[in-house]
Parts: structure tokens; C-alpha cells; sequence
């Protein structure tokens, strides 16, 4: 287990004071955890995450090595952009999109119709969504007038994706597509904890397989080859900055 109050004096000496050191997990606690990560003071948005936090991370037993704190940190602040982005950034110029989804295109030519455009009314963000992730993940095709594609992109802590995954947030969770892509902090909070209960996440972290969990929370798949896993040296960097306050705290 986790000593609070050796964690709470290592993240006062980092410059991220959690209030007294009283060795009581909560809010502030969480809250600073979350700042240090963020490599930013407290905000409102860190607060709401920290409220959140503090009472799921120790439900789903995140709480109990540094280990599994650490990589939910790391995870879930890389899929953020530090606590700042919660839904999927689908604005992307022609050759990063031959970068990110090279199956789908392969010439420039094929991805210009998609590629961002701010001086065209066209919302080529939502055709890209509409083509990516159209008839896959529980979503309808593309080209129907449901526009699953978009309205189930990737939002939230994790970067939850798909209509299946969606649908089952709410029915463990009651929890909504519109509360994870307007940020709702306690929503994000509980759906990514779901998340990480229902992939064995705290496994791959007692095991120390990280590249496997990256892979599971960037592409679905424990076993993708590393050079083909997005935010993997990011998560790790991230992993790092954690474990700096974490290690020697159990």
C-alpha cells in the first residue's frame, strides 16, 4: 500500500503542495497528483478530476501500488494532453493523416478531402470520423444519416471510442457520449476507471508489462508490435515523472 503521507511530502518538496500532510488519501491529495503530472498548479478541471479521483482510483484498486497510480497517471495524461483535451482532435493536415491511418490513405490525394481546412466550411473532421471509425466498433457506416463516425469519436480520460463502448458506459455507469466530450470531470473520472477494471489494467501493471497495456488503450491490441504503438515513449516519459514522486512511498 501506498504511504499517504510520504507521497503528500514528496509532492510539497516537487512544488506541488497537497495541503497538510496528514496522511488522509483526498482531494488534495489526488488533486496534486494530477497537477504534477500535468506539470501545472492546480485549475479548476485538476480539482474536479482530483474530487473524482479520490474516491475511484482506491475502489478499483489503482490506489494500492505506485505502480498501477503511476500508469493511470501516465495514461490517462497522455491521452489528455495533461488534464486539457477530452475529446479526440480529428483536425489533421494530409500528410499526418497518411501517418495515423495508413490503410485508409495512401496517396495525398486520397487524404486531402479529409485534411483540415479552416477557411472551408466543409467539416472535414466529421467526415473524417464518419470514414475512420464508420461501421467498425459498433458504429453504423459511413454515409448513413446516424453520423456514428463522429458523435462516438474518442473522448474522455482513456479516449473511449465507438458506439459499443459507449453504449456500454452507460449501462454500467449511466454514463453519456455528451458528458465525456463536454468534460464532465466525475463522468471522465468513473468511465476511465470502468475502463481500466475491464482490461485488467492493474495485471498488466503488477506484471510490468507496459507496452502491452499501451497497446490495449491505443489500438485494442496487448500484442502490436511496439514501432507501431502511438504515445508509447510519451506514456513512458510520463510513467517516469510519476514514479518520481511515487517511488519509495509503499
Amino acid at each position: 500500500m501506498i504511504d499517504v503521507r510520504r507521497l503528500q511530502a514528496a509532492l510539497a518538496q516537487a512544488g506541488y503542495a497537497p495541503g497538510p500532510l496528514d496522511g488522509a488519501w483526498g482531494p488534495s491529495t489526488c488533486t496534486a497528483l494530477l497537477a504534477h503530472q500535468a506539470q501545472r498548479q492546480p485549475d479548476a478541471m485538476l480539482r474536479a478530476l482530483g474530487r473524482a479521483a479520490a474516491v475511484e482510483l482506491p475502489r478499483y484498486g489503482i490506489t494500492n501500488n505506485p505502480a498501477r497510480l503511476a500508469e493511470w497517471l501516465a495514461q490517462t495524461g497522455n491521452e489528455t494532453g495533461g488534464y486539457t483535451r477530452f475529446e479526440e482532435n480529428l483536425r489533421y493536415s494530409a500528410r499526418r493523416l497518411l501517418e495515423i491511418w495508413p490503410s485508409r490513405f495512401k496517396t495525398l490525394a486520397q487524404a486531402l478531402p479529409y485534411a483540415w481546412d479552416p477557411t472551408d466550411p466543409d467539416r472535414e473532421d466529421v467526415a473524417l470520423a464518419n470514414l475512420v471509425y464508420g461501421a467498425r466498433m459498433g458504429n453504423q457506416a459511413n454515409g448513413t444519416s446516424d453520423s456514428d463516425g463522429w458523435l462516438y469519436r474518442g473522448g474522455g480520460l482513456i479516449q473511449h471510442t465507438g458506439k459499443t463502448e459507449f453504449d456500454t458506459l452507460f449501462a454500467r455507469l449511466g454514463v453519456t457520449a455528451d458528458q465525456i466530450h463536454g468534460g464532465d470531470a466525475g463522468a471522465m473520472v468513473r468511465a476511465a476507471c470502468d475502463y481500466w477494471d475491464r482490461v485488467s489494467a492493474n495485471v498488466y501493471c503488477d506484471r510490468g508489462d507496459f507496452v502491452g497495456l499501451r497497446g490495449l488503450v491505443n489500438a485494442g491490441d496487448p500484442k502490436l508490435k511496439p514501432e507501431k504503438i502511438i504515445g508509447l515513449q510519451e506514456v513512458a516519459r510520463r510513467r517516469a515523472r510519476s514514479l518520481g514522486v511515487l517511488a519509495g512511498v509503499a
